[in-house]
């Protein structure tokens, strides 16, 4: 048989190796476009797991810190709120509360300090009849929120 009658032939019938350049370039288009939208996902994902670990960061922080204010609160004799601080007296001893380089610190009889918050971008003490409350404002490169609370004691 001769060649030319055989590519006629399988012309004819419909026989194909291989696929088309428009068939390549349409399939490399859409394999681009899934991998974009998968990308895209993942990144948005990713974002959110940042902006959600910050803010639980954040409320940890404050939640810790009041606890440990309360806890403090529910021993003291005396209370001193100020604008930028309180003050405790326990047990013949001072204990005070300020802001300080954007932590919160503890300190006693005016001597050495402890940082008990972190991220602090604000802090401050409103005097009510039955207790304080403590603004605190907490921020970090990515959230920043503000917290209050209530800490009630007699007088």
């Amino acid at each position: 048989m001769d060649r030319r009658k055989l590519i006629k032939n399988d012309i004819d019938h419909g026989l194909q190796a291989g696929i088309t350049l428009i068939e390549l370039v349409i399939s490399t288009g859409l394999l681009m476009l899934i991998l974009g939208v998968v990308l895209h996902g993942t990144l948005l994902m990713k974002q959110r797991t940042v902006s959600i670990q910050s803010k639980s960061e954040l409320q940890h922080e404050a939640m810790a810190f009041f606890q440990y204010l309360e806890d403090e609160a529910s021993c003291a004799e005396i209370i001193y709120p100020s604008g930028q601080g309180l003050y405790f007296s326990v047990d013949g001893s001072g204990f005070g509360y300020r802001w300080r380089n954007q932590t919160i610190v503890r300190e006693k009889d005016g001597k050495g300090y402890v940082t008990v918050c972190y991220f602090v971008k604000g802090f401050s003490v409103q005097s009510e009849e039955q207790g304080v409350w403590i603004n605190l404002t907490l921020g970090n490169q990515k959230e920043e929120r503000e917290f209050r609370r209530f800490i009630g004691y007699q007088k």
